[in-house]
């Protein structure tokens, strides 16, 4: 709402978002701004972090964030010279691309899931066929051959 002020008069944004008006946004926000402090889980390292949230998204670290990272990041392995053709390297990179891939869409569900469960809105069916179907998807497309 801040930024949206700084462009825009408030009359203008209470036109805008009504019946909402940057005054009630203003005064919900008193009430719960002290739930939303930053807390001390932001200043530990994203392993940590992992371990403390723990299943199902711990078995998604090395996929999701390691691989990834170390393939994008300067680092002594990237730096020295490697012995691979270019299609040797390009099969590694559509691998490795279809596993973070598979570990994004695998977390996403998860994340839904959690979502589904908090607000109790019932869509474990299309949850679990979304599951099956990346499952089969990935039987498919054989990334490891």
């Amino acid at each position: 709402m801040k930024r949206a002020l700084a462009v825009v008069s408030e009359e203008e944004f209470d036109r805008q978002f009504a019946p909402v008006t940057a005054q009630k946004i203003r005064e919900a926000y008193a009430k719960v701004k002290e739930e939303f402090k930053q807390s001390v889980s932001w200043d530990i390292d994203f392993s940590s972090m992992v371990e403390k949230v723990g299943a199902p998204y711990k078995q998604y670290y090395i996929a999701a964030y390691k691989i990834p990272n170390f393939q994008i990041h300067a680092t002594l392995a990237s730096a020295l010279p490697d012995h691979r053709t270019e299609e040797q390297t390009a099969e590694r990179n559509r691998d490795s691309g279809a596993l973070a891939l598979a570990a994004a869409t695998l977390i996403f569900l998860n994340v839904l899931r959690s979502q589904d469960q908090l607000f109790s809105l019932n869509f474990g069916a299309e949850i679990d066929a979304c599951e099956n179907t990346m499952g089969d998807v990935w039987q498919k497309s054989e990334p490891w051959r």
